[in-house]
């Protein structure tokens, strides 16, 4: 399953507003079990030009984990938007704050525990960021919760490639 995702198919299609959009009915689930709000806005209206199985895989395991981190009646926010020819996801939650060593996978600077599948699947998110070109910024507080955005250039056009 991993492998499947981590390698998408060659010519994998345009990230289109739905893609995201369906995202709210792949998480509902985990958030009404966790009786957390989720605050969603999709800003992106027309395709964007990166790989849409990457980007949804990203933002659905980022979800996945902020609804994890947070606690009953708090609140799971998701943002996508299109910045100078960017896109911008983000995702905040009212979590405790995420740990170092999840920092460290998430950003590439260490590697997942196996006995623990969270950072596996940080790890997965990492390399799904490195695959688009994309960057990471966490900004986290104890307490307070995890702010994550990945910023994502638009692919360059087929001509374009060397």
């Amino acid at each position: 399953s991993m492998l499947s995702t981590y390698r998408p198919p060659e010519g994998n299609r345009d990230l289109l507003p739905a893609d995201l959009e369906d995202l709210k009915a792949l998480i509902n689930p985990k958030i009404r079990a966790k009786r957390v709000r989720l605050s969603f806005r999709n800003a992106l209206s027309e395709p964007f030009a990166t790989s849409a199985d990457a980007v949804r895989q990203i933002a659905l395991n980022l979800l996945l984990n902020a609804t994890e981190a947070t606690p009953t009646d708090g609140e799971v926010r998701f943002e996508a938007r299109l910045d100078g020819g960017c896109l911008i996801l983000r995702v905040a939650d009212d979590g405790p704050g995420l740990p170092d060593d999840a920092i460290r996978v998430l950003t590439g600077e260490g590697q997942p525990k196996s006995q623990r599948s969270r950072r596996l699947g940080l790890w997965l998110v990492h390399q799904l960021i490195d695959d688009v070109d994309g960057r990471v910024a966490i900004h986290t507080r104890s307490e307070a919760g995890t702010i994550i955005t990945i910023t994502i250039p638009a692919r360059a056009p087929e001509g374009d490639k060397d």
